[in-house]
């Protein structure tokens, strides 16, 4: 069970990061189409854009555990969610 939860919560991080990547690739863009090389969407800007992303992600997913539990599981995501924050706003 510890093995799906890990790979599951990687999956998520994964797929979090690389549509932030990819967004911020399409973002930068003037045109409407990408149209740059292989390695286009790995800049400085776009590592950023999905770590930004994946701690919106985090945020928003402790909030919403706050309000739907309760015990152990709600104080753990209250400190989840106290910190997260201080991530978010760095990236903005």
């Amino acid at each position: 069970m510890i093995f799906v939860s890990f790979v599951v919560r990687r999956k998520a991080e994964i797929s979090a990061n690389c549509f932030g990547r990819t967004l911020s690739a399409l973002v930068v863009l003037p045109k409407e189409s990408f149209a740059g090389g292989a390695f286009d969407w790995l800049t400085a800007y776009s590592l950023m854009t999905g770590a930004a992303l994946l701690f919106g992600y985090g945020l928003l997913g402790a909030t919403w555990l706050v309000m739907k539990t309760d015990g152990v599981t709600q104080q753990w995501a209250r400190k989840c969610a106290a910190y997260v924050p201080g991530y978010v706003g760095f990236f903005l």
